[in-house]
């Protein structure tokens, strides 16, 4: 991919085998886990992102704004529920991304965990609009974005009752698969997925963003742009729930009831409250990270 080559160093700490290259972790003095949903078991391997694969090492441990995704952890089973345990007991600090989680490692995994916002959030508007640059995303006026990836007819209904209000046309970021190849190849361009530059561009020059994503919200309220987000209990409340009350954004978040979205979306934002907000988390989190690497775990 164009963008990790260019902008992400990587490793490759596993062969496609899945066995673990152990040289690996000769050049490193910590790792560290996080953020989106790295501790759902219907998403990822959880032992790993729990360092089993360094288990017993000298190497400092920790994880920030790690994501269950959920609010239990009823999906692991006994097993896991027991060995991940031993695993975050090993950590030599730990945070996670939602008020729930710091419920969950405290009532299954016996630790303390401390809440912070996700990565994404401690970089400033100016960092992606530098990225958003080198896009070839441009409108022609000001337009109603559209970023949702559960395509139902609620949220259509929902983008089109709110351009109308707004008097924005509909531009959508993501575009319903296709039902055949033949409908595909005869319209490439519809179905192709943009770009990161394009899709941080879209945000940058939006006047309006509905969004079911937990980072299409997180990008609209980095650009300062009026949002709605929609619910999705499939892939999960708790996060959204935690950053938007944490900004004092919670009325924002449209779940069931669609009936008030064009007086919620016509309710202005307090941008220097969120912004004040924003800027006290980051400090919260730049001293937690460096205190982990810095006296391995002691933070407070």
């Amino acid at each position: 991919m164009e963008f990790v080559d260019n902008h992400i160093s990587t490793v490759m700490l596993f062969r496609q085998s899945g066995k673990f290259v152990p040289e690996v972790l000769d050049g490193f003095d910590g790792l560290l886990a996080g953020s989106d949903q790295v501790w759902r078991r219907a998403y990822s391997d959880i032992t790993s992102y729990l360092f089993d694969f360094a288990a017993g090492s000298k190497h400092i441990k920790a994880s920030y704004a790690a994501s269950f995704g959920m609010d239990d952890i009823d999906e692991y089973g006994p097993e896991l529920k027991n060995r991940s345990a031993v695993l975050a007991k090993a950590l030599d600090a730990v945070s996670v991304r939602e008020a729930a989680g710091v419920e969950i490692c405290s009532q299954c995994w016996g630790v303390e965990a401390l809440q912070h916002v996700d990565p994404t959030l401690l970089l400033s508007r100016s960092h992606y609009d530098r990225l958003a640059g080198s896009a070839n995303f441009r409108k022609s006026g000001p337009y109603l974005l559209s970023y949702i990836l559960d395509d139902e007819s609620k949220p259509r209904e929902v983008e089109q009752r709110l351009g109308a209000a707004l008097s924005l046309p509909v531009e959508r970021l993501m575009h319903n698969s296709p039902k055949e190849y033949r409908e595909y190849r005869g319209n490439r361009g519809r179905y192709a997925r943009p770009t990161v530059y394009e899709w941080l561009a879209a945000f940058r020059d939006a006047e309006f963003v509905v969004t079911d994503s937990f980072h299409g919200t997180v990008f609209a309220i980095l650009n300062n742009k009026p949002f709605i987000s929609l619910g999705n209990q499939f892939r999960g409340i708790s996060r959204f729930d935690s950053l938007l009350s944490l900004l004092l954004l919670r009325d924002r978040l449209v779940l069931e009831d669609i009936s008030r979205i064009e007086e919620i979306a016509s309710s202005p934002i307090d941008w220097t409250q969120v912004t004040s907000i924003l800027e006290q988390e980051r400090s919260r989190s730049r001293k937690y990270l460096l205190k982990v690497f810095e006296t391995r775990g002691e933070v407070a």
